[in-house]
């Protein structure tokens, strides 16, 4: 991935792609914030995500910063909302 200028992009806000499913649940599972039941929902709506993209209902976005001497991942999932 590239910057404006066609250099290598620091980080990225990108769709959520499968190699990235064992992050995102480190990431739930290590914090110490959300209970066992609330990490299944996330990662059923991440495996939604994968399965069926927007049409899950969900949008899942992460921001990584490959180039980071510490990668780090962060995620967003956001229903889709379709306006009138």
């Amino acid at each position: 991935m590239t910057d404006l200028l066609g250099n290598p992009a620091r980080d990225a806000i990108r769709p959520l792609r499968a190699r990235d499913r064992p992050a995102v649940a480190r990431i739930l599972e290590s914090t110490g914030n959300f209970s066992p039941n609330e990490i299944a929902v996330a990662l059923e709506l991440v495996d939604a995500w994968l399965a069926s993209g927007p049409a899950s209902g969900y949008h899942c976005m992460v921001h990584s910063e490959p180039s980071s001497a510490y990668r780090r991942t962060a995620l967003a999932i956001a229903p889709v909302v379709r306006w009138a």
